[in-house]
């Protein structure tokens, strides 16, 4: 088997992680809240979901490939 190959974080003058190895930014450096919001929770229907949801445990996962 591969051994997995960590990533190599640096960070920007806004204070936000970066690869420079792909040349990007992990969030955005205006508003890396909003993004996440957006991105995760609206586009996935998230509360509406939550709300529907009628067992007790609720996984979500997210692979990392990007956004």
């Amino acid at each position: 088997m591969t051994a997995i190959t960590h990533a190599q974080l640096a960070w920007n003058d806004a204070g936000t992680p970066v690869s420079d190895h792909f040349d990007d930014v992990y969030f955005s450096n205006t508003n890396g809240l909003e993004e996440t919001r957006y991105v995760f929770i609206e586009k996935n229907h998230l509360p509406q979901r939550w709300h529907e949801y009628d067992q007790r445990r609720f996984v979500i996962a997210e692979t990392g490939f990007g956004t």
